[in-house]
Parts: C-alpha cells; sequence; structure tokens
C-alpha cells in the first residue's frame, strides 16, 4: 500500500496528527517502536500527566480525541509556582 504520510511517533502529537490526516483524505501509516504500555494505576489510568490550552482541548475534540477522556480525570490549573 503506497501511503501519503508516514508518521513516525505514536505519542498525543502523532496520533492525533494521524487522525487529523485519515479525516482529511490522506492514506497514512503510523509508525510506533514500543508496543502500548501497560497502566500502573490500579483503576486502569496511565501515569502520565498533560496540560492543555483550551486550544488544544479544541483540537483533540475535532479530531476525536478528548471523547475518551474521563470527565473525573480533568481539572483545572489555577496556579502554578516553579
Amino acid at each position: 500500500m503506497d501511503f501519503d504520510v508516514i508518521v513516525v511517533g505514536g505519542g498525543l502529537v502523532g496520533a492525533s496528527l494521524v487522525l487529523r490526516l485519515a479525516r482529511a483524505g490522506l492514506a497514512v501509516a503510523l509508525v510506533e517502536a514500543q508496543a502500548p504500555r501497560e497502566t500502573v494505576d490500579p483503576d486502569g489510568w496511565d501515569s502520565r500527566i498533560y496540560a492543555l490550552s483550551p486550544g488544544s482541548v479544541d483540537y483533540l475534540n475535532d479530531c476525536g480525541g478528548w471523547a475518551g477522556v474521563a470527565a473525573a480525570r480533568v481539572q483545572p490549573v489555577d496556579d502554578m509556582h516553579i
């Protein structure tokens, strides 16, 4: 099979890009070196944390990636000290 685009890296950015490109009608392939990670949380949640802007949430919602995020796992960041 011929591909229009090959995306290397299946993290949040690569996976969402593949969704958007495929929905635009392109033939895409996703290449990821690692198998999907096993969850370590007893509730089945991945231990990674992301800080997303409202624009990033809109992007993920538009490509269908936000629908699977449980509302209980989303919290606003009101203040940050570094």
